[in-house]
């Protein structure tokens, strides 16, 4: 982050609340209502928490590679197509949900979503819930 994006950032958005986001300052949010017409001002994640999705995302991609297809355990739940690890706010009010796949290594306590999975592994898992190999156990997925 350079020295100009620091000022911008100190200029228009307060300091880190305790929920890791920056709340717009007032004058930008005057700005965005009345000028721009803006009926929500969102606040802003702190780069703390950015950082920090982008390190549990980056566990889930690694773990996908550690997965056997022959070994794993498979789970299903309704989930935003969008945003199948549940890390987005909801921008709309009407949002597209369906079934999505999550799949984890014996043993290991880190599910990774099917679309973080390498094609071989998916397509195997694909065939073993095609062959009813898989129950969805009262969605376990509370990691979500």
């Amino acid at each position: 982050m350079n020295i100009l994006h620091k000022a911008i950032l100190h200029a228009c958005w307060q300091k880190e609340n305790e929920y890791g986001r920056h709340v717009a300052r007032p004058w930008l949010r005057w700005f965005l209502t009345c000028v721009v017409g803006m009926a929500v001002i969102p606040a802003r994640e702190s780069e703390r928490i950015q950082n920090d999705k982008e390190q549990w995302l980056a566990v889930r991609k690694e773990a996908a590679l550690r997965i056997d297809p022959e070994k794993a355990e498979v789970l299903w739940d309704c989930k935003r197509i969008s945003d199948p690890y549940g890390m987005k706010p909801k921008l709309y009010e009407e949002d597209w949900f369906a079934p999505e796949h999550f799949a984890r290594a014996d043993g290991s306590d880190v599910w990774v979503w099917f679309g973080d999975l390498p094609a071989a592994v998916r397509d195997r898992l694909w065939a073993r819930i095609e062959a009813g190999e898989f129950k969805n156990k009262d969605n376990d997925l509370a990691f979500i």
